[in-house]
């Protein structure tokens, strides 16, 4: 299924990421266009973030740990051994051609930290929609 247009990113998405086999935090669009334009546009706009790498032959495109201060709790002041709450996540985005166009999978690792470690949290969903939609409207262009 086609998820969105150019114009309008939310028209015909489903409210939930396709579930069969993806791990939670992972989105999956299908886009009419070849492989070389996908990645192109899915490259261009990912460099707003901070990538580690980026491999076309593979398909993969993995982004260092963004905080996240929508979801983070820095503003209190550390007292009696408490610490700032911060939330990070990361992206790993994999494309590969399926049936005459593109499949783009966006998978989101988050974290929080807790007791000076990072604990493995949910996914920020709207921050991966958010990014999806970029993503979805920077192929219109």
């Amino acid at each position: 299924m086609k998820a969105g247009t150019a114009a309008n990113p939310e028209a015909k998405r489903d409210s939930e990421p396709k579930k069969t086999g993806l791990p939670d935090g992972a989105l999956s669009h299908d886009f009419d266009g070849d492989f070389q334009k996908t990645w192109d546009k899915t490259l261009e706009t990912m460099m707003a973030l901070p990538l580690i790498s980026s491999d076309k032959t593979g398909g993969v495109i993995l982004t260092d740990w963004i905080v996240d201060p929508k979801y983070s709790k820095t503003d209190e002041l550390p007292m009696f051994g408490a610490e700032p709450t911060l939330v990070r996540y990361r992206y790993v985005v994999r494309l590969h051609e399926k049936d005459g166009g593109t499949e783009l999978l966006l998978v989101q690792l988050a974290q929080r930290s807790g007791s000076h470690v990072w604990v493995d949290r949910p996914p920020v969903k709207e921050a991966a929609e958010k990014l999806m939609d970029k993503i979805i409207l920077n192929m219109g262009n």
